[in-house]
């Protein structure tokens, strides 16, 4: 399998969004093939079934101890995709319950949706938004993220699939804008 280091890069981006937070909010990936909704406190990433969910979750929350907050305490919101009215609908439920004042995104999607519910939260940095895949969109609306190239990572399945011995990791940066603290 061809990718990046999923783990190492969601701790970068979460040190990046849990800038001075006291109470994040993930908005995750789904967790398994139910692709249920719901919100679990600091869940054992070792028990998600999906991969990039599993790595990314494991980022976050090293991060979120780096930055001596309680795991446990975190809400974590699996949703059923990548998409931007997951993310709208993610914020608008759990907004006044958990109250983030920074929102750990698996996407970039996932972040667009939550920054149209935030709006002048995250314009006046009360609320930093994070996200991943650096999409066009994400630079237009000042999106801290991580940034992958799907084309490195195309070319070195297709090294693999001619043979070659290469290294399967790709390479990923932290892209920082406005949408966080920092």
């Amino acid at each position: 399998m061809v990718t990046i280091d999923d783990t190492a890069a969601a701790e970068a981006v979460a040190r990046e969004g849990l800038g001075g937070a006291r109470r994040p909010m993930v908005l995750s990936f789904p967790a398994d093939r139910g692709r249920r909704r719901e919100v679990v406190h600091g869940p054992d990433p070792d028990r998600v079934a999906f991969p990039v969910t599993r790595h990314r979750l494991r980022g976050y929350r090293t991060a979120a101890e780096a930055a001596g907050l309680s795991w446990a305490e975190v809400p974590v919101v699996f949703g059923a995709g990548s998409f931007r009215a997951e993310g709208r609908r993610a914020v608008t439920e759990y907004r006044d319950v958990h109250r983030p004042d920074a929102v750990l995104a698996m996407s970039d999607e996932l972040a667009l949706g939550a920054m149209v519910e935030l709006g002048a939260d995250v314009a006046s940095g009360a609320v930093s938004v994070v996200g991943w895949d650096d999409s066009t969109e994400a630079a237009d609306a000042g999106l801290t993220t991580v940034a992958q190239s799907l084309y490195e990572q195309g070319r070195i399945a297709a090294r693999i699939a001619l043979g070659a011995e290469v290294d399967t990791t790709a390479h990923w940066s932290l892209v920082t804008r406005s949408s966080t603290r920092s």
